[in-house]
């Protein structure tokens, strides 16, 4: 048992960034996951932006494949020997095979936003949340979504000149804790916007074949260029 699963068998709230090392750690128990994340952003104003980031992950590597407003914008892939990662737009791609190999799973570099503000990541490491302060998380409740019942974490937190609030709120498999769904709202001197994120086309514990880790044939005629 990790230190980061203490809080949610306790029934209390963990600290935000126990929540996203909990996170973490059930992506990295999994013999395979294969889906894909939709990130919807809405502003107040304007045209919003959707992206969806495919993931497939395993002991043996992790892939991802990002497409922003319906088109395939690039793909990435690595397991302990070597990393590619193909610019579709450009038909581009580069490929490295660093000294020593590639470390599985891979260490989550801290996100480290400037005061007042948030980071948000979608990558091989899934959807990750830091703010700056830190938001405080309530206690875990259930909820139901689309008839699926799922543990629920609500977290908050205002900047220091008290003209912003983030709320975040996450909803995950009980068993696996796989995040399914996420929603962050944003206040700033009344003016709203959110971005609402969700898992499709999920299949959790399911064996991924280790040649889904090479360069897929469809790229090797693109030219290659150095790593950037």
């Amino acid at each position: 048992m990790t230190l980061a699963l203490v809080p949610l068998l306790l029934g209390q709230a963990p600290t935000f960034e126990q929540l996203e090392q909990m996170k973490q750690d059930a992506i990295n128990k999994l013999t395979g996951f294969k889906g894909t994340y939709v990130m919807v952003s809405i502003p107040q104003e304007g045209a919003g932006m959707r992206q969806e980031v495919t993931l497939t992950i395993s002991p043996d590597g992790r892939r991802t494949k990002l497409y922003t407003e319906g088109l395939d914008v690039a793909e990435s892939a690595y397991n302990k020997k070597r990393k590619w990662t193909a610019y579709l737009l450009d038909k581009a791609y580069e490929m490295d095979e660093p000294e020593g190999g590639i470390e599985l799973p891979p260490n989550a570099p801290k996100l480290t936003p400037a005061a007042g503000e948030m980071s948000l990541t979608l990558d091989d490491l899934g959807p990750r949340f830091a703010t700056n302060p830190s938001p405080t998380v309530t206690a875990a409740t259930e909820d139901t979504v689309d008839g699926k019942k799922l543990t629920r974490y609500d977290a908050k937190t205002i900047s220091p000149t008290q003209k912003s609030q983030v709320q975040i709120t996450q909803w995950f498999e009980p068993k696996t804790f796989v995040l399914r769904q996420f929603e962050i709202t944003k206040t700033t001197e009344g003016r709203v916007s959110r971005i609402k994120g969700y898992l499709i086309k999920d299949s959790i514990n399911t064996k991924v074949d280790p040649s889904e880790y090479d360069l897929p044939a469809a790229y090797s005629g693109f030219k290659r260029i150095k790593p950037r």
